[in-house]
């Protein structure tokens, strides 16, 4: 079997275009990919989903039922910026610094090193699951509940904040290798194209599942809640 790819492209702009088609075929989805985005911006469904042609061609999108298995602890680091703008190098620059740096050492000391992207504007942070995980409702909750503390641990407002809504199972995140268009395209913020910085190391689902409800656990207490959001990011 081969596997499925989901593939979305986005038009810039205030009337957004939405695309999307699945592929067996990389050489099909790289071409697919490689025309779409001379004009649009190129996303990728990071989890396995099942056969969703009929319902893309009927214009829907996949739901978290069409997510087959869960590839990984996915993240979205977002420069605090103006809307529909890209981000300068400087707010980049402190977004690495102050948020994505602590995050990536906080995981890679008690997960795995993760897999990092330049999203072109932020930074997609990913936990490999090795085997993958099945999207049950309680690893979905378990996920969720992990996203809230480490966006209350590492968010610095006014530089950067953890985007929690890709906790959705089927959230699409932006393609390594494409041109990401945000806004008009100037010096000082410039479109930039979508990189891999670093693949990481796979996480034993089992490590990931022990840590996760261990913080769960902890973060369902609502003094503990408070005390931990009130300390310094972690280091």
């Amino acid at each position: 079997n081969r596997e499925r790819i989901v593939l979305t492209s986005i038009t810039p702009g205030a009337k957004k275009v939405v695309h999307s088609a699945q592929f067996t075929d990389p050489d099909k989805a790289f071409e697919w990919a490689k025309q779409q985005n001379e004009h649009a911006n190129l996303y990728y469904t990071v989890n396995p989903a099942r056969d969703v042609v009929d319902k893309l061609t009927q214009g829907k999108r996949p739901s978290a039922e069409d997510i087959e298995r869960v590839f990984a602890f996915k993240l979205d680091v977002d420069p605090v910026r103006p809307k529909d703008s890209s981000a300068t190098q400087a707010e980049k620059d402190a977004t690495t610094r102050q948020v994505l740096a602590p995050l990536y050492a906080f995981l890679k000391a008690n997960l795995a090193e993760p897999m990092v992207v330049d999203s072109g504007n932020g930074f997609n942070v990913l936990v490999r699951l090795e085997p993958m995980a099945e999207p049950t409702k309680e690893f979905q909750r378990l996920c969720e509940t992990l996203m809230d503390f480490l966006a209350a641990k590492f968010d610095v407002p006014d530089v950067a904040l953890l985007d929690t809504s890709v906790k959705d199972l089927p959230r699409v995140l932006a393609l390594p290798q494409t041109l990401k268009r945000k806004g008009e395209n100037t010096d000082e913020r410039p479109h930039r194209t979508v990189t891999l910085i670093g693949a990481g190391e796979p996480c034993s689902l089992n490590a990931f599942t022990e840590l996760a409800s261990e913080i769960a656990g902890l973060w369902g207490d609502r003094k503990i809640r408070r005390w931990v959001e009130k300390l310094p990011r972690f280091d």
